[in-house]
C-alpha cells in the first residue's frame, strides 16, 4: 500500500525474488511530490541494487553545504564523510515514476489511482486491504503510505512528531553555485530552510518548521517562507529568479525513537513507520533502507512459512539496530538548530578553528545522513 520509494523498492526486490506483489497507490505516476529530492550517500547502495544509481547521478551533484545564520556562514565539504560519497538532487517526480516502473518490470502488479479505504482483518490478523471497488487478499500487507498515517496502530499515535514543510521551485536562478546547498536557521525561523540547486537555473527552496514551534510563532508558515526568501543571503542567491506561482505544503512526520512497526500479518515501512530523520527531515534513504530490512525479514519468514507477529518482530530489531544511535544524536542536534544564537556561536568557532569544521565534515553521517 503506497508506491513511493519505500513501497516500490520493496515490491521490486520481492518480485525479483519470486514473490507475487501487488503495488497500490492512489496517485497516477508521474506525480508532483513536494520534497527536497536530496539523495544522501547512504541511499546509493540501495539505488545500486535497484539499478537506478547512475540515473540519479545524472541529477545535480551537491559537494558543499553552506550552513548559515544571519551574518555568519561556514562551508562544509560533504564529500569528506566516511561514506566517501556526495549528495545528489534528483526530482522526485521523475524518481518515483522510475521506481514504480522498475517494480513493474521485475514482476509486480501495479494499480495506480486506487485508494485503500481499510485493512481487512480476521481474528486480529491483517489479511488484506479494501479499496472503493475491489479488495486484495495477502499473506502480508505492507503499509508504505508515507505521511498518511491513517493506518498507524493506535499505540504508536502518541509517538508522532511533526514538521510542516513549504516548498517551491524557482526558475531562472542565475546566481546559484550549483555544487552548493544552503542550510539556514534564524531567530525568526523556528526551524530550518534550504536551497537545493535541482538543475541549471532551477532551485528547490523550502522551509521546515516543527509543529510546536509553528504554533508558538503564530502558525503562518507562508510568512516564514517569505521571510526566508527576503533574508539577505537568500535574496542574493535568488536574485532575478522567477518565483513559483504555487507553493506546496506537506507534513513531515517522525518519532524520536526508531521502531519497525509490525504486527500479525502486516508491517509498516518508511515514513509510515515514522522513520524520517528527526533533524533533517530526510526520508528517501530511510525509506529505501527500511524496505531492505523488510525484504530481509519477509524472506526469512517465508522460509519458516509463517507471517505472524513473532515472525515479523525481526523487522523491528533490524530497524532499531540501524537507527537507534543515529536518532538519539539527531534529536540532540535538533535542539542546537532550534537555538540560532548557539548556532551562531558554533559557526563562528568553526570559522576560527579549522579542525572544528573538519570534525563536522567527517562525522556528518552520524548525525544527518
Amino acid at each position: 500500500m503506497g508506491a513511493g520509494p519505500a513501497g516500490a523498492s520493496l515490491a521490486a526486490w520481492l518480485s525479483e525474488d519470486g514473490w507475487d506483489c501487488v503495488l497500490v497507490d492512489k496517485a497516477h505516476f508521474p506525480r508532483r511530490k513536494p520534497c527536497a529530492g536530496c539523495f544522501a550517500p547512504k541511499s546509493f547502495p540501495s539505488l545500486r541494487r535497484l539499478g537506478l544509481e547512475e540515473i540519479v547521478k545524472t541529477g545535480q551533484r551537491i559537494r558543499f553545504l553552506e550552513l548559515r545564520v544571519p551574518g555568519r556562514a561556514v562551508r562544509l565539504d560533504t564529500g569528506r564523510n566516511p561514506l566517501g560519497g556526495d549528495f545528489w538532487v534528483f526530482p522526485r517526480e521523475r524518481f518515483d515514476a522510475l521506481l514504480v516502473d522498475t517494480a513493474r518490470k521485475r514482476g509486480a502488479r501495479v494499480f495506480e489511482g486506487v485508494e485503500i479505504q481499510s485493512l481487512q482483518r480476521r481474528g486480529g490478523r491483517v489479511v488484506g486491504a479494501t479499496a472503493r471497488d475491489f479488495s486484495f487478499r495477502s499473506e502480508v500487507t505492507v503499509i508504505a503510505t508515507g505521511a498518511n498515517l491513517r493506518f498507524l496502530p493506535a499505540e504508536h499515535k502518541m509517538r508522532v512528531r511533526r514538521y510542516q514543510a513549504l516548498i517551491g521551485w524557482f526558475d531562472e536562478c542565475s546566481h546559484l553555485d550549483p555544487s552548493t546547498t544552503d542550510a539556514f536557521c534564524a531567530p525568526w525561523l523556528p526551524g530550518n530552510a534550504w536551497i537545493f540547486p535541482e538543475s541549471e537555473g532551477r532551485a528547490n527552496v523550502g522551509i521546515m518548521v516543527h509543529a510546536e514551534n509553528l504554533r508558538r510563532s503564530g502558525g503562518n508558515v507562508r510568512r516564514l517562507f517569505d521571510a526566508y526568501c527576503a533574508e539577505t543571503g537568500t535574496a542574493l542567491r535568488l536574485s532575478g529568479a522567477r518565483r513559483p506561482e504555487r507553493l506546496w505544503g506537506c507534513p513531515i512526520q517522525y518519532a524520536a525513537r526508531p521502531v519497525g512497526i509490525c504486527g500479525d500479518g502486516f508491517l509498516s515501512i518508511g515514513e509510515a513507520s515514522l522513520l524520517t530523520h528527526p533533524m533533517t527531515g530526510e526520508g528517501i534513504s530511510h525509506a529505501l533502507r527500511s524496505a531492505e530490512a523488510a525484504a530481509q525479514t519477509l524472506t526469512r519468514a517465508r522460509e519458516t512459512g509463517t507471517y505472524g507477529g513473532e515472525a515479523l518482530l525481526e523487522y523491528d530489531r533490524r530497524i532499531r539496530s540501524i537507527w537507534a544511535r543515529n536518532f538519539r544524536k539527531a534529536c540532540l542536534l535538533r535542539r542546537v538548530l532550534d537555538s540560532p544564537n548557539l548556532m551562531k556561536g558554533l559557526i563562528g568557532l568553526a570559522n576560527r578553528v579549522g579542525w572544528v569544521a573538519g570534525m563536522v565534515e567527517t562525522h556528518l553521517d552520524r548525525f544527518a545522513l
